[in-house]
């Protein structure tokens, strides 16, 4: 066992002095690359101080620019695969830098765009390195890096690639990382929300069941979490859950007196609103007033609020909802929004990214 230990050491010493000067051809560096991976592989997490000293040749050659922007995808799947197998080793440690660990996951979620590949050379690598992610939940790191971008392309990349024919430890190692990404956000946008709602949309023809039914399976897993994000977009978007999967109006449904015909959630919270309509409408401002609130001076640039051209007793909850938004990003109309929306609605946080997300797609 010592020897087999110290032979280990002096292969990691070799290939890491071999990876500072990496060979020109690809297939040669794919090839060591491989060796370093194996080796790395045989390497238990927290390990002994001498072995860590034999690992630093290896992962300082790891991030050196030639390597991390390599333009051979091959080489790329490889040296992420690599990468992997550090943050195991290092676990629960980041073994780099946060500029550094950024510039990794770049690498590791577009091995993931292929995933359907399984004729690609670097297949069995791509499966290795999205078991790996999921075994030692480096996707969490991803959150603390504030990586929204990359993992919104990463769970793109999931429900795109997932394949029928793909083993089930890849179906459940997408499912686990997805699930521990959103359990473990502070707040879920909409941005995150959007593919996982297309994925389980009926009419989606882009979608395949498998795909469908990963989607369902996350969405069911982060139920509780979730639920208020959902409620919110079936709410502000206008959603009817009779155009999704049975799992919206299911998670919805424990939150909701009841589904509106067209599917729109109905909470105490909108009952309490629809009550506020029920009241004598805003009086509409005098000429007098309109004409002082002309005079307050409005930046050229600033855009005016496509709610103000709507009368006050024709706003609904959406619109009300949307104006109380709008307010909050532009203060200087306060006297011309408190006309509109009242006393105002308080929205929960998490529903004040997908107000904006509707919001800036509105025409001005």
């Amino acid at each position: 066992m010592a020897f087999e230990y110290r032979e280990l050491q002096n292969h990691l010493f070799d290939v890491g002095n071999r990876l500072a000067d990496p060979p020109a051809s690809v297939d040669q560096l794919i090839s060591l690359l491989s060796r370093a991976d194996s080796c790395l592989a045989r390497v238990e997490q927290s390990p002994k101080h001498s072995m860590r000293v034999a690992l630093n040749p290896t992962l300082n050659a790891l991030v050196e620019h030639r390597l991390l922007r390599h333009p051979d995808t091959d080489v790329q799947v490889a040296l992420a695969s690599c990468i992997t197998e550090i943050t195991r080793i290092t676990a629960p440690d980041a073994p780099y830098d946060d500029d550094q660990m950024k510039e990794i996951f770049q690498l590791v979620v577009s091995s993931f765009e292929k995933l359907h590949d399984i004729s690609s050379r670097s297949y069995v690598k791509r499966r290795a390195i999205l078991e790996t992610v999921a075994k030692v939940r480096s996707c969490v790191v991803m959150l603390d890096l504030e990586c929204d971008g990359l993992i919104l392309e990463m769970f793109q990349h999931f429900l795109k690639a997932i394949r029928e024919h793909h083993p089930e430890n890849v179906f459940s190692s997408m499912e686990t990382i997805m699930t521990l990404v959103l359990e473990e956000s502070e707040e879920i946008s909409f941005d995150l929300l959007s593919p996982l709602l297309d994925s389980i949309k009926k009419d989606n023809e882009e979608v395949s069941p498998i795909a469908r039914k990963l989607g369902e399976r996350v969405l069911e897993n982060c139920a509780t979490k979730i639920k208020p994000y959902l409620v919110q977009a079936v709410r502000i978007l206008g959603i009817s859950v009779d155009d999704y999967s049975k799992v919206l109006a299911s998670i919805c449904q424990d939150t909701c007196d009841s589904l509106e015909k067209n599917g729109v959630c109905v909470t105490s919270e909108h009952k309490e609103e629809d009550s506020k309509s029920a009241e004598p409408p805003l009086e509409e401002s005098s000429p007098e007033d309109e004409s002082k609130s002309a005079e307050l001076p409005l930046e050229e640039s600033s855009p005016v609020c496509p709610i103000l051209k709507t009368k006050p007793s024709q706003l609904n909850y959406h619109l009300r909802s949307q104006a109380q938004w709008w307010l909050k990003r532009n203060q200087r109309k306060l006297h011309i929004l408190h006309k509109i929306i009242g006393r105002g609605i308080d929205l929960p946080s998490q529903s004040q990214t997908m107000a904006l997300h509707l919001l800036e797609k509105m025409p001005l």
